[in-house]
């Protein structure tokens, strides 16, 4: 049976899911082709009406230090359509989108960073639309996998991966950009699990 290996990232106006707190999806098909297959939705950015903000969230996201951030994601988002109309069409097109990938022997696994922050909303979306959730519970977290790959403590950070293993890529808090900067980590620990040490050269 094929695993079908998707990186998915979101970002959102709150750091517990509520119906409508997801601002963006962003997920990346890993074959062996590389990276090409991506799926990318802005629903809600900063001043968006009907979203639901915690007010932590809100304050990190208008701090100075995230203002590329900020500026990607408002530039994004759409200034016509309603965001709860946007929800429910997101939804729609992510789940036929996972849909032309999984052909009828396979599965699909969600690869997260963390996988704990990233699911829930994914399952909350898929549910608040009215479709099953593709994924199942077939998850990943990276950071779990690279601990375990690395022989790493699970409390470690990324700073902490071997030199051999730099550059982690940059996570701008873009969900299709963070999506493909999990995509490329988890493709380096697959390799390197399976015994491919290309990058201990690189």
């Amino acid at each position: 049976m094929t695993t079908y290996y998707i990186s998915v990232d979101v970002e959102t106006a709150s750091l517990v899911p509520n119906t409508y707190s997801l601002l963006s999806v962003g997920a990346v098909l890993m074959d062996d082709e590389g990276y090409e297959e991506t799926f990318h939705s802005v629903m809600g950015g900063i001043q968006t009406s009907d979203i639901e903000w915690e007010p932590t969230t809100y304050d990190w996201w208008i701090h100075p230090d995230q203002q590329d951030a900020r500026h990607r994601i408002n530039a994004l988002a759409s200034h016509v359509v309603p965001y709860k109309t946007q929800l429910l069409n997101a939804a729609e097109e992510f789940y036929d989108w996972l849909g032309s990938i999984k052909q009828a022997d396979g599965n699909l696994m969600f690869v997260g960073w963390p996988a704990s922050f990233d699911y829930p909303y994914i399952q909350l979306f898929f549910k608040n639309a009215g479709l099953n959730n593709p994924f199942n519970y077939r998850t990943v977290d990276v950071k779990s996998y690279a601990c375990g790959v690395l022989g790493l403590p699970f409390d470690c950070e990324r700073t902490e991966f071997p030199d051999w293993f730099e550059p982690v890529p940059e996570m701008p808090h873009d969900a299709l950009s963070d999506a493909l900067a999990q995509a490329v980590v988890f493709g380096r620990l697959m390799n390197y699990r399976n015994g491919n040490t290309w990058q201990k050269n690189s």
